[in-house]
């Protein structure tokens, strides 16, 4: 932690001497908002982001010729406004910007700028607005299969904490079912085992056996996969003290793995 204070520091210091700069001003308090999360001063960091959207919306030639560096500004002042437990101020903040209408529902804007608006429904209990969101990407929308296999992991996410809807839940399981047929050694396979096994052990159904298998030479590869088999060895084998002893090596694994850190985007 010492050396990452150090390199932070002499990170804050290089900008700093930037912000008399009159070029690219929201780019240096991004970054400068970037450095202070990346310590934990996050009431700074929240201060720094205010004024990276501040200069941005100054100028209105960036406004107009280029929509991804505002993306990136809101993206990251959403996520240090999550990191403080602010989720009303975020949703504030995605309402009374952009929203959902000028930015393209993209495989990286559902992940970073849709992914904070999300999770501050969530936070919020605003269920609602969640599943409405997602319900027509994965239903109708999008021809992105990528798309539709992020939203059908959120369904599954918000139908299990809300109590199921069990023929939600049975077109998500059978998507992922379909995806697994289709691409066997895709990117996100898995995610797509971890979710097909998690949706048929809420639903209390059969785990075809070439789907365990297949899901069980994933444990250790992902946090949720080994999270699940604990679930799987609760509910299925009545083994208690194994499966706990999965959740605390899910836990474990989290907190070693960047994916489930909450940094935020560098702007050049």
């Amino acid at each position: 932690m010492r050396v990452c204070k150090k390199k932070y520091g002499a990170a804050l210091d290089r900008l700093g001497n930037l912000t008399d700069n009159k070029t690219n001003q929201a780019a240096v308090w991004n970054n400068i908002a970037l450095c202070n999360a990346s310590v934990g001063k996050l009431d700074r960091a929240e201060r720094n982001i205010a004024k990276a959207l501040e200069k941005f919306q100054e100028n209105k030639t960036d406004i107009a010729k280029n929509q991804k560096p505002l993306e990136i500004i809101l993206t990251n002042y959403m996520r240090i406004l999550n990191r403080q437990g602010k989720y009303n101020e975020t949703l504030s903040l995605f309402e009374n910007t952009n929203g959902a209408k000028d930015f393209v529902l993209s495989e990286g804007s559902y992940l970073n700028y849709f992914a904070e608006w999300r999770k501050a429904l969530l936070a919020t209990g605003n269920f609602e607005t969640y599943f409405n969101f997602l319900l027509p990407i994965f239903m109708l929308d999008s021809d992105n299969l990528t798309l539709k296999l992020f939203a059908c992991n959120d369904l599954l996410r918000l139908l299990t904490l809300t109590g199921q809807n069990t023929e939600q839940m049975k077109a998500c399981r059978d998507f992922l079912m379909q995806i697994h047929r289709d691409y066997p050694h895709g990117k996100h396979n898995v995610q797509v085992l971890n979710n097909i096994v998690f949706a048929n052990l809420e639903m209390e159904d059969y785990i075809p056996e070439q789907i365990l298998k297949d899901f069980i030479s994933t444990i250790g590869q992902n946090p949720c996969n080994t999270a699940t088999y604990g679930l799987y060895l609760l509910r299925r084998k009545d083994q208690t003290e194994r499966g706990l002893s999965y959740y605390d090596k899910a836990i474990s694994m989290a907190q070693k793995d960047s994916a489930y850190t909450n940094m935020i985007e560098e702007l050049p």
